[in-house]
């Protein structure tokens, strides 16, 4: 599997991270899921869609590492 991974937003914490600049934010039902850029990565993040987001907004994210699940790409297997 190849792409941006997604960021489910319970292991979102505030309010030391990096920033991500928001491309595009969609709602699909209980979910928003935000597109960006953290540096020269992509990232895709769930959170919750009460959250106000537009394209071009800087999101301060950090991840809770506990939380983190992390997969090969290339073998799609769990690495932690």
């Amino acid at each position: 599997m190849t792409g941006p991974d997604v960021v489910p937003p319970e292991v979102l914490v505030e309010p030391q991270a990096a920033t991500t600049i928001v491309a595009a934010a969609e709602v699909m039902g209980s979910d928003q899921y935000i597109y960006g850029q953290v540096g020269e990565e992509s990232l895709t993040a769930r959170l919750e869609p009460h959250f106000k987001v537009a394209p071009g907004d800087h999101l301060r994210l950090r991840v809770d590492t506990d939380q983190l699940h992390l997969f090969d790409p290339e073998t799609e297997l769990a690495v932690n």
